[in-house]
């Protein structure tokens, strides 16, 4: 009876993902990184509905798809599903290099890969791009107030990885 109930409120909260309402795709992300259970509708949701800005999209269904590979169990699917998403997240970037909100996604991606992913090269120039925002911003966007939980949640982390890849 559980498994249904957490299968109707995932159904309920990702069946109107659509890449047109970005609030809604930030907001359903920030719980999808604390959720395993919704990771595979945002997923989803995102693959068939497309619409709104192709970058945005892309970004996040690159980042959601790197969530959900740590849901799977075979190593293949875990990895595929990994370089899939970082590749999205990549071309993101590339086409909008300035947009900060998709350095945002990227970091959070790196710091917490796994090392023999080799994914952490751009943890600096990410985090340094990420802090110049917050400086040069008056106003705070969703995804700027879920990274200030996950610093203060992380730390410790962030700053020894960020020395690191110095």
């Amino acid at each position: 009876m559980k498994q249904w109930a957490v299968i109707v409120l995932c159904l309920a909260l990702t069946s109107g993902i659509r890449a047109n309402d970005p609030d809604k795709v930030r907001s359903t992300f920030m719980l999808a990184t604390q959720d395993l259970d919704l990771r595979a509708g945002l997923v989803e949701g995102l693959r068939v509905n497309k619409g709104g800005d192709p970058s945005f999209r892309s970004a996040y269904l690159g980042a959601s798809l790197t969530l959900l590979a740590e849901c799977s169990l075979a190593p293949w699917t875990k990895y595929k599903q990994f370089v899939q998403g970082t590749e999205l997240l990549e071309e993101a970037i590339a086409a909008e290099p300035n947009e900060t909100e998709f350095r945002y996604l990227r970091f959070i991606i790196q710091i917490n890969a796994p090392s023999f992913l080799n994914y952490d090269e751009n943890l600096k120039e990410d985090y340094l791009a990420i802090k110049n925002t917050f400086s040069d911003s008056t106003e705070e966007a969703l995804w700027m107030k879920h990274y200030r939980s996950f610093e203060k949640q992380h730390g410790k982390i962030i700053r020894e990885q960020v020395d690191i890849a110095q």
